[in-house]
Order: structure tokens, then sequence, then C-alpha cells
């Protein structure tokens, strides 16, 4: 049994009929393959003022300039211009749509116990005051985030002073506070911003967002900053803003979805999966284990050294998790899997490669077959082979190998038969019978049946009469 998996952790799959953000341009829907976003933004609609799809309303503030060209981030695919705030363009904008339900929010991903990630690319030309704010959150009214009969939340960064990448929130429409996400952002390259919104399933305990800065190779990492400290309103999340004031800060690639790499993939680019080599099926006696096995992983961003290697069993009973041990280094690791002693049975080992984001699988069938230790085991039978568990006089391993546990066969007419226990159990055996004439050192192999030979029985055919006494004796070895 053998299959080969590559996972992708996918956005949730949905019919979308509007937008669930509004920002100061037109939002475009990616498409909903199984690594792309569900929403995301390529300023692909050329140099000038931007414009809004009908089914946007424009609530405040004028309009972003688009510059013609998108921003470069390591593998990440782009397309289109971006957005320039600069002094020309200071103010709030903030835009809603008609209807929420149909997008993001129609896709489960502001319910509680529900995760939305976004990503975008940041640039801070300059450091003289230069600001701009990224949010998502309720009804935007006259700059403020608000809800009918009450205020509102929301959820987003902020660039302040021009290169400082700081978190910015609003709970009941007061603000938290503005956290370093990181300082001094590049003035002369790019900066890859990923928000992870966690929204917690008990609705008395506070939300979790994290914020990450992956590396040009896209891969996620651990979160920079997260924040636990405020219970959000996400469900009415229906508006998408951008506030921009001052010199220079360019966005671009603002993207929503249900996962990392949805965000990061738009159509199914950036991260590719990483590779693992097949592991044979196995078949292994009770008792053993499957020796060294070789497993080879790569990735085309991530280094092979950095690669982590899991494994898992589909039997535990047979197979604990804890039996599964890799070892090597790099690209060339190794894999051994230790049954529990004395048991039977099979069980699918799953061997999983994660670059961070992504995730490749190999599985094989592990099969655990009988022997003299499994039968111990079921039958309670102590004292090891040459041992007499039950003090009938007969050893352990003679009772294990033949059907009637004596050892002394049966007679019919000249021939001597004994016969074996049969499957599953004794296939592991070997039966010599040896025939003397003086019991002295002259015993001489006459019939031998190596492990596994399928025949029931073993039998020997004495010759009357010459000599006048020969004896014969059945001789059982244990691997």
């Amino acid at each position: 049994m053998k299959t080969k998996q590559i996972v992708i952790k996918p956005p949730l799959e949905t019919s979308i009929a509007g937008l669930a953000f509004a920002m100061a341009t037109m939002i475009g829907i990616g498409p909903l393959s199984a690594a792309g976003p569900l929403v995301y933004e390529p300023f692909n609609y050329g140099p000038g003022k931007l414009q809004l799809v009908s089914s946007w309303s424009k609530v405040t503030g004028g309009d972003f300039v688009v510059q013609a060209t998108g921003l470069d981030y390591g593998t990440l695919p782009i397309s289109g211009a971006h957005i320039k705030s600069d002094t020309a363009t200071s103010g709030d904008r903030g835009y809603t749509l008609n209807s929420a339900a149909a997008t993001i929010g129609g896709a489960g991903l502001l319910a509680d116990g529900q995760t939305l990630w976004m990503s975008a690319v940041i640039q801070a030309v300059t450091a003289a005051n230069a600001s701009i704010v990224v949010r998502l959150g309720t009804d935007y009214v006259n700059g403020v985030y608000a809800i009918t009969g009450g205020t509102g939340d929301s959820v987003g960064f902020n660039i302040q002073n021009g290169d400082d990448l700081q978190t910015r929130y609003h709970v009941a429409g007061t603000a938290g506070g503005n956290t370093n996400i990181t300082a001094n952002l590049p003035s002369t390259s790019t900066t890859l911003l990923v928000v992870e919104m966690i929204w917690n399933a008990d609705n008395t305990q506070a939300d979790t967002i994290k914020y990450y800065l992956p590396g040009t190779n896209l891969n996620l990492g651990s979160p920079v900053l997260t924040i636990n400290a405020a219970i959000f309103n996400q469900a009415a999340f229906d508006t998408f803003s951008v506030s921009g004031s001052n010199a220079s800060v360019l966005l671009d690639e603002i993207r929503f979805g249900a996962s990392y790499d949805a965000v990061i993939g738009q159509g199914g680019g950036g991260n590719t999966p990483p590779t693992i080599s097949d592991i044979a099926d196995q078949s292994i006696p009770s008792g053993g284990n499957t020796g060294t096995l070789a497993v080879t992983v790569g990735d085309a961003e991530t280094a092979p050294g950095s690669l982590t290697v899991t494994g898992s069993s589909s039997n535990t009973t047979l197979v604990p998790n804890e039996n599964i041990v890799f070892g090597g280094s790099a690209a060339n690791r190794t894999i051994t899997v230790t049954p529990v002693s004395g048991l039977v049975g099979s069980a699918i080992i799953t061997v999983t490669v994660n670059d961070g984001t992504t995730t490749a699988n190999d599985t094989f069938l592990l099969t655990v077959t009988d022997n003299y230790l499994s039968w111990a085991t079921a039958n309670n039978v102590t004292g090891g082979a040459n041992g007499d568990s039950n003090n009938n006089g007969v050893p352990n391993l003679v009772e294990y190998a033949l059907v009637d546990g004596g050892g002394r066969g049966v007679f019919s007419g000249n021939t001597i038969t004994f016969t074996k226990r049969g499957a599953p159990y004794s296939s592991d055996v070997s039966y010599i019978i040896q025939t003397s004439e003086t019991l002295a050192n002259d015993w001489a192999t006459a019939v031998t049946h190596a492990a596994g030979n399928p025949s029931p029985t073993i039998s020997y055919t004495f010759t009357p009469g010459s000599p006048v006494r020969k004896l014969a004796r059945l001789k059982i070895f244990a691997p």
C-alpha cells in the first residue's frame, strides 16, 4: 500500500458575488484555487487617480496616487502597480461595501473560532513624518470606526514617522497602544507584513493577533509580535480603509485568505511544497524493527537542514508515535520504526516534511508477522524457548512448533509423522529429522524442512530389518 500526498493549507472556497472590504481603490477578487487568496489587491488599474467599483460606497476622503509598477518581494508573485501616500493625499479614506456577507464574512472567516490572514508589501521611502494606516473594521464614518448604536472595532497596522511599523487596533472606539513590530523599515527595499487574526471560539476570551515578517524566501517563521489584549466584534467588520499623510510610503499586494499560503500565493504562486522520497512497504517479524530506512527531503526555498520531519502511526497500539525515530541531517534523513514487542498486525506510517508553511507526506505499510515471540505473548508463555511454561515436560519451543505439543510424533506402519502447528505460527522455525543406530555420534540428517516450508507435516520412513535397530529424533531450530 503506497500513497504520496502534498498538502497546501487551502482557503475556504465560496461563491463570491461582491467584495468584503473597501479601500481607496478597486480590490480584485483572486481565483478561488486551493492556494489563492479570497481577496487580493494588485493595484493593476494604471497610474492616476483610483476608481471604485459600483458595489462600493465611498464614505470619506480622496484617492491615493497609483505608481505604475508593482512592489517586488522575494518570490512573492506580484502584478499591477502600487499606491503612494504623500503630501497630496493626506487624510482619512474609508470605503464600505453594500453587502459584506457575500465575501470573506460569508466564507466564515469572521466567525468565532476561525482565522483570517492578511498580507501587505510595504516600503518606507522617506522617514520625514510619513505615515500610512491600514485597518479592517466596522463602518467607517467621519474618520471613526462605528457601528449602529455604539462605537466600533478595527484591526490593522501603522507606519509611523516614516519607518516604524506598528500595531494598530480599536476596541469600542478606543485605540489600543501602538507597539513596534519593527523599527527602521528599509527605504530602499520592501517589507512583507503578514497578520494572523485568530478569533477566539469563546467570545469572552481575548482574540489573538499575530504579526509576522517573513523573509524573502517566504518562510513564515515565528511571529514577531503577538497581541491578546482585546475581544473584537469582528463579525461586524465590513470596511477596509487606508489613511495616509506627508512623505512617501508605498503599499502593494494587500491580500486576505484562510491561510498563510493563501495570502502569499496569488492563484497558487509563492512558496512551493517540500519534497520527500518514496519509502517502500515493510514486513518484519514480531519483536523486530525496520532497521534504518533512508529518506531524502528537499525544498525549493528552504535549506534541507531547516526542514522538519515527523512521523505518525495509524495503529498506535502496535506502533506508538514515539517509536518512530528519525536521524540523519540536511537532505539525507533516516527513519527507524519499532513496533511493540510481541504484537502483530499492520500500521500505515505517515512521514511528513514541513517547511514552516506547507507539507508533503509519504506513507508506507508496515506489516508485523507472527513468530514464536507473538505466540508466547498471546498465550502468556514464560521462560523462553527452552523453558517449560506449563510444566508438562515439553519445552516451550516444541509446544509452539508442533500441533500436539508432545514432540513424539505418530507412527503409521513404518512411518513416523510430526504435524506442524501451521499458520500463522511456526513459519519461522526449521525442522530436521535425524537418525542413529548407536545413540552415539552417528546422528545423520535424514529430512530437512527449512523455515517457511509449506508442508503441514514432516515424516521419516524406516526400512525394516536393516539395520536391526534405528532411532529417529526431531530437532527444531528457532531463527
